[in-house]
């Protein structure tokens, strides 16, 4: 079972005798719990519980997953079938005794739990950032040069028309999505499907998609950018241009908020958008990014997720429209000078974290 990060704002958990809180940075040793016993509790910051009571004799570990790069906390129940014809799991929900749950949010939408240098502490704070922002904002040295003509002609190659051999359904999918979308909408692009990791790296999907869409889209979350990778995708594609488009990294400690790939600070944020984007942008055939999200999440969790959903630092500005200033001094840095490096007039920046490392 599969916990998420996110219930370590103000979560707990219980097994057997061992009560204490999920931690809120990785922890020394990433196995919390090894060893025998019936229930695992879990409980949220509003006191809501959760309890999966499992049969006698099992054996049950519980483990934070990001020693392993992987933001989840993850749950193990092993247990012994012998001579028992059925075993019984109970999962049950506990709703908390009022007056027991503590605030999580304050006034401003912001984690009660955590402190961050840029955490908005008044309303005066709020109405000064009008003036200081847009003066910040003026500081920095507008685009250095314009996209060419060729890049603007990249992004509108027309699709292919080569009957398949194989891949029928795939084949119809594409076909039927591709004729609707040109006789109502011709004056726009397809951008494809915002293919996952696991599904893109399909040589069939990816040579029959590319005979149908204008811009091949691709939600690369990854740390540093496999270049190969890419091209054999763009390869695959018959030379369809690509889009990134989805991918963040999140500053539990400067933000309180927690999940997905994390990185120290709002400015190594950044740093690690400037090494994606210009990796990305030398290639010469990715088109364009987007990143998830404007807006943090919320801290209350993604509504309709329900028990603790996600709640990450995703954003460009804070729940209070703040924006994260250390982090977007360097975004703009790239996003100024990126047609430089697309025309390959500059170098891509390269990060010097060991965990960001491009292949060539």
């Amino acid at each position: 079972m599969l916990i998420p990060i996110a219930v370590n704002q103000g979560g707990k958990w219980r097994i057997g005798e061992t009560e204490t809180d999920f931690p809120k940075e990785k922890p020394a040793d990433a196995h919390l719990y090894s060893g025998h016993a019936t229930a695992l509790q879990i409980f949220n910051y509003e006191g809501r519980r959760l309890t999966l009571q499992t049969p006698e004799y099992s054996y049950l570990e519980l483990t934070d997953n990001r020693e392993w790069n992987w933001s989840v906390f993850g749950f193990r129940c092993a247990t012994p079938l012998a001579d028992r014809k059925e075993l019984t799991f109970t999962i049950r929900f506990t709703e908390p005794e009022t007056g027991k749950g503590h605030p999580l949010v304050d006034k401003f939408g912001q984690s009660t739990r955590e402190d961050w240098p840029q955490k908005v502490k008044s309303e005066e704070e709020l109405k000064a950032d009008v003036k200081t922002q847009a003066a910040w904002l003026d500081s920095f040295t507008r685009p250095r040069s314009t996209p060419s003509a060729a890049c603007r002609r990249a992004a509108k190659n027309s699709a292919s028309r080569r009957p398949a051999s194989s891949g029928v359904f795939l084949e119809e999918y594409f076909r039927l999505i591709s004729e609707s979308f040109r006789r109502h909408d011709p004056h726009h692009l397809l951008l494809g499907c915002r293919l996952q990791p696991g599904t893109i790296n399909n040589e069939q999907l990816c040579r029959i998609a590319g005979k149908y869409v204008d811009v091949m889209s691709f939600n690369y979350y990854t740390m540093g950018v496999d270049k190969e990778f890419l091209r054999r995708i763009y390869g695959w594609t018959g030379g369809r241009p690509m889009m990134m488009s989805e991918f963040y990294w999140g500053a539990s400690k400067e933000s309180g908020l927690a999940g997905g790939r994390e990185v120290a600070t709002q400015k190594e944020r950044g740093l690690a958008y400037r090494n994606y984007v210009e990796q990305c942008a030398s290639l010469g055939f990715v088109v364009g990014i987007e990143w998830f999200t404007l807006i943090d999440q919320s801290v209350t969790g993604r509504w309709f997720q329900g028990y603790d959903g996600e709640r990450a630092n995703t954003g460009v500005l804070a729940v209070t429209d703040r924006p994260w200033q250390p982090m977007l001094a360097e975004m703009i840095k790239t996003n100024y000078g990126i047609y430089e490096v697309l025309l390959g007039r500059e170098k891509p920046f390269v990060s010097n974290d060991p965990r960001f490392k491009n292949t060539p």
